[in-house]
């Protein structure tokens, strides 16, 4: 498995990720940038996390009238949120389908990775065949987790930690 170190993100440099994710120029999203940095400290995945959980709560959202990007950033300075991006990810996790999180806390409990012919094991004897499988298809295209020919892999290991979480304790290893 490949590791890459980073350090943790300026504001220069989230208003270059927001700025090119939202089709802004860097000065335009210079105040939202401020505000992603006050809550997630700069922490790559945090700030990626933050940002998506703003658009799902409709705190940064597209207006058709003006055909941009738009945010309340006083409304997102007082937005409450935890200095977990573990807390974060196991509030998104929580908000997928029922089947998809169960395949989530199923592909944790295995580790960072798992194979797909090992999910149709754990599928046959449940008499579900497919099932996991299909729902991990689902995380990969929400880019919880990657698939390279039959290996799932968390995205990140602050997922795959999240996800562990969320199984009762009786259930973890």
């Amino acid at each position: 498995a490949t590791c890459i170190r980073m350090k943790n993100l300026d504001v220069k440099n989230i208003s270059f990720l927001l700025s090119d994710a939202l089709h802004l120029t860097p000065r335009m999203t210079r105040s939202l940038a401020e505000a992603v940095l006050q809550k997630t400290g700069g922490n790559g995945l945090f700030v990626v996390q933050f940002v998506a959980s703003l658009r799902d709560e409709g705190l940064l959202h597209f207006s058709l009238i003006s055909r941009r990007w738009q945010w309340d950033t006083i409304k997102i300075r007082e937005k409450e949120t935890t200095d977990s991006v573990v807390d974060l990810l196991k509030a998104k996790l929580q908000r997928m389908a029922p089947e998809v999180l169960e395949a989530l806390k199923i592909a944790a409990a295995l580790g960072a990775q798992c194979q797909e012919q090992v999910l149709d094991i754990l599928d046959r004897a449940t008499e579900m065949v497919g099932r996991i499988a299909i729902s991990l298809d689902i995380a990969v295209a929400e880019g919880i987790m990657s698939k390279v020919d039959s290996t799932y892999s968390f995205a990140h290991d602050q997922i795959r930690q999240a996800a562990y979480s969320l199984l009762p304790e009786s259930d973890r290893t």
